[in-house]
């Protein structure tokens, strides 16, 4: 049987973060932060799913649109910009990124 499995990790000295899953009418995307226990012994985890999202069938069109040659738009909308601006902002503020 063959899964297709989106997986993105970003790490830093003092947390990894792991965004995952299968998208849309596959299954859930999963976002977990593990920040580091400064003392050892496991990092703290929080975790956040997202049910049914569009995110992936919207990369795939955009993608599929640039590969195909209908579409010379290379920028997302100021809405998904804002988001994903906002999700870096808060882990920020939180501490997991200080640079």
């Amino acid at each position: 049987m063959v899964t297709n499995l989106f997986r993105m990790e970003i790490a830093t000295r003092d947390a990894l973060l792991v965004w995952e899953g299968l998208g849309g009418s596959y299954g859930d995307e999963k976002l977990s932060l593990y920040r580091r226990n400064p003392s050892g012994g496991p990092p703290e985890e929080r975790v956040e799913t997202f049910v049914e999202p569009k995110s992936w069938e919207r990369e795939w069109e955009h993608f599929y649109s640039r590969v195909t040659g209908h579409s010379t738009d290379l920028r997302s909308s100021i809405e998904e910009s804002l988001n994903h601006f906002s999700i870096l902002e808060r882990f920020h503020q939180e501490g997991v990124w200080t640079g």
